[in-house]
């Protein structure tokens, strides 16, 4: 998740990003979702509560606490959500594709990630866990390429 954090500091004027969450608004979120997040994902709510990425790649927070970055706890309720299967909990949106944790994986505090696509209603890829799914977004940052490998 450093690597996204320092990513992000890198080209900060490119980003709109929400204040650090506290322990306390992870504790009730995870509450609310009925999981524990994946570590990696709480280091990123205690740097930003949600982010909005080159003002089209959303990086769900919390809490609603912005128009323009979506919650973890709100995207349950997303058309998108209602179209994946259970173990899924949506944490990143660009309006083209979404990308969520399998929560039925769980190993050593992460979850594997999926990329979905709402069209056609698959799993498109896997990641073996966030670290991996970061990679995979800023290759995709850094090579200007449309949508994730």
């Amino acid at each position: 998740m450093n690597e996204l954090i320092n990513f992000i500091k890198k080209d900060i004027s490119h980003h709109f990003l929400l204040p650090a969450a506290s322990e306390g608004m992870i504790a009730e979120c995870e509450e609310i979702l009925g999981i524990k997040l994946p570590n990696s994902y709480t280091e990123f709510l205690k740097f930003s509560n949600g982010a909005l990425l080159y003002e089209s790649d959303e990086l769900f927070g919390t809490h609603k606490i912005n128009e323009g970055v979506g919650s973890l706890i709100e995207a349950r309720s997303y058309k998108i959500a209602e179209l994946l299967p259970d173990q899924f909990i949506l944490f990143h949106d660009d309006g083209f594709e979404c990308h969520a944790f399998e929560i039925s994986s769980a190993k050593n505090g992460e979850y594997s990630v999926i990329h979905w696509n709402p069209n056609k209603h698959v799993v498109v890829r896997s990641y073996r866990d966030l670290s991996e799914w970061v990679k995979a977004f800023l290759v995709r940052k850094w090579s200007g390429e449309g949508t994730m490998p």
